[in-house]
């Protein structure tokens, strides 16, 4: 039966610490104020390779 709303809540609480921490060490990374030690890949293989290795 279609009831036209989600099947879960949405509350507009406080994010967490762990969110909010999150979030500033993102912004950080975007403003190049913190070394950005994310590893990235341009090719799926590299990144399955990656994966791979730290296993």
């Amino acid at each position: 039966m279609l009831q036209n709303h989600l099947p879960f809540e949405i509350s507009d609480d406080i994010p967490t610490e762990k969110t909010e921490k999150t979030v500033i060490l993102t912004k950080a990374k975007e403003l190049k104020l913190i070394k950005d030690d994310s590893v990235s890949f341009d090719d799926i293989d590299e990144a399955i390779k990656f994966l791979d290795s730290e296993v």
